[in-house]
């Protein structure tokens, strides 16, 4: 912008703000500027938590997975497939896994990881219940 000369549109805007003059805006405005931010308000919707998997489809995959269990317990599980053959003769995979030694933990340790494995379920469908209270509040 030039600074040193005087623009024409300076002058306009001089004179129409001389004779406009300034606006009050009227003893309502504050009234009427509250009011439109409660309608806004009234207005909004909260969208609700929505779950990424319902609940129909972990009744759906528990029923799949005790379905898939029972079946296995009851007629045996035999799966040969070719290409497991050929994988396991190529990279000699059993002779890898027979030359680790394995600690065999005893029944303290099975107990003890069985008890967190439990309260960690646990402490997940608390902290689910927690949260949808929360989310509901909102």
């Amino acid at each position: 912008m030039q600074t040193g000369k005087n623009n024409p549109w300076d002058d306009f805007v001089d004179k129409a703000m001389q004779q406009t003059g300034p606006v009050d805006p009227g003893s309502e405005f504050t009234d009427m500027v509250m009011a439109s931010i409660q309608n806004q308000k009234a207005t909004e919707t909260i969208t609700a938590y929505k779950p990424p998997i319902s609940k129909l489809s972990w009744i759906v995959i528990a029923a799949l997975f005790a379905g898939i269990l029972s079946w296995s317990s009851v007629f045996g599980l035999k799966l040969e497939w070719g290409w497991i053959r050929i994988l396991d003769q190529s990279a000699g995979i059993q002779e890898l896994l027979s030359a680790i030694e394995f600690p065999d933990p005893g029944t303290t340790t099975a107990y003890s990881i069985g008890i967190c494995a439990l309260f960690i379920c646990i402490q997940v469908l608390l902290m689910k219940r927690r949260l949808d209270r929360q989310i509901q509040l909102n």
